[in-house]
């Protein structure tokens, strides 16, 4: 069974950048293990999300 832990950091990142994740879906995302947290700590992919509101 394939679970999205498995996917590398840079394609995590990829799907967060898509303009359907909300910056409050990459909050709750970051909550749920250190890894992701990290992830959602890329300036770049906020950048990119105060630019699609």
């Amino acid at each position: 069974m394939a679970t999205i832990t498995l996917l590398p950091d840079e394609v995590i990142l990829l799907i967060l950048e898509n303009e359907s994740i909300s910056m409050e879906d990459l909050m709750s995302f970051a909550s749920t293990c250190k890894r992701f947290q990290s992830i959602t700590q890329n300036n770049k992919l906020w950048e990119k999300k105060f630019y699609q509101r």
